[in-house]
């Protein structure tokens, strides 16, 4: 009925009415509801059915993070506040996830409604480089992004870290580590893979690989039995989980929920504002285990010379080396 495609005059009365009662509460005053009233509605349509310039959109669904992200940072909008920001954007990586999405990455989707949403990150820095909004995401800016802002249930994509990391660091499992791939039982509900069928005895390699559930689901158990409950669900904070989400969670239930996961990598290296001052710096992890590093380097070197004034042998070691100097 207000599809200014086919109806144009009840768009625009509809137009007229929200820009009326928004002036009329004070979210905006007399001159700006004048401008935005002499527009026509018309001259901001496209065709509906005409195709976009394939450029005309190139990288919006990160191009609107990085906005969100500024603002959220720094509490300026990138839109009235003049900054400069450099995004750790990689564009081979992008112009992939896009032609993906536009499907002309050779990857077939089954109906025109299907929907992806990707997030491509560098796991040494931390840094985003690569967002996929969704197929329909290059039709325009600050559109739902099915990467950061629509909540799903994950389902096996949190296997790897909810799961087999932990019993990895902890457990001293590899993915040579062997389970039997059978059916479980909690509550009442049996529980085994998505083909309907068990595989029996299998490495971890396979389970992943293949996504088998209840080598998952042991994975998290013999974690839990080690470290304790408490220390799970502090894990699942430290890893981007809502409290709500973390403090309530079970064995099998996480797979299944709509949950909100809050990554903490970002997409920008650093912010300025128009006077070239740093107001964001992007400080991922191994930046500070290097610093930490070399200070306490400094430190040792400093007792070193301290020491052989006094004659003293003094052995020095760090987080990844050892040294061992008279």
């Amino acid at each position: 009925y207000y599809d200014p495609h086919n109806y144009l005059d009840h768009a625009t009365d509809r137009r007229n009415n929200v820009l009326y009662l928004m002036n009329r509460h004070g979210y905006i005053n007399d001159e700006e509801y004048a401008l935005a009233s002499s527009i026509r509605v018309e001259d901001l349509l496209i065709d509906q059915y005409s195709t976009l310039d394939s450029n005309g959109y190139q990288y919006q669904a990160y191009i609107d993070e990085a906005l969100k992200e500024a603002y959220q940072i720094t509490g300026q909008d990138p839109f009235n506040v003049s900054m400069k920001i450099y995004t750790a954007m990689n564009p081979t990586i992008q112009n992939t996830i896009e032609s993906i999405e536009s499907g002309e990455y050779g990857i077939n989707f089954y109906s025109e409604t299907e929907e992806i949403g990707v997030i491509t990150m560098n796991n040494q820095t931390g840094e985003i480089v690569g967002i996929g909004g969704g197929r329909s995401y290059s039709g325009g800016s600050m559109l739902l992004n099915h990467a950061t802002e629509q909540y799903k249930q994950p389902g096996s994509t949190v296997k790897p870290f909810l799961d087999y990391a932990p019993a990895f660091d902890y457990c001293g499992w590899s993915t040579a580590h062997m389970l039997s791939d059978k059916p479980i039982t909690i509550g009442g509900w049996t529980y085994q893979n998505a083909f309907g069928a068990t595989t029996g005895v299998v490495d971890l390699t396979y389970a992943i690989v293949n996504s088998l559930n209840t080598p998952a689901m042991q994975a998290m158990q013999n974690v839990i039995d080690a470290k304790g409950y408490d220390w799970y669900v502090h894990y699942m904070k430290s890893i981007g989980f809502d409290d709500s989400v973390a403090d309530g969670f079970n064995t099998v239930d996480i797979f299944n929920r709509h949950i909100p996961i809050q990554p903490c990598p970002r997409s920008k290296k650093r912010v300025v504002d128009a006077d070239e001052t740093i107001v964001f710096l992007h400080f991922c992890k191994c930046i500070y285990q290097l610093l930490l590093c070399m200070f306490i380097i400094a430190v040792k070197l400093f007792t070193i010379r301290w020491s052989a004034s006094e004659s003293k042998d003094v052995g020095m070691s760090c987080l990844c080396c050892d040294f061992n100097s008279a």
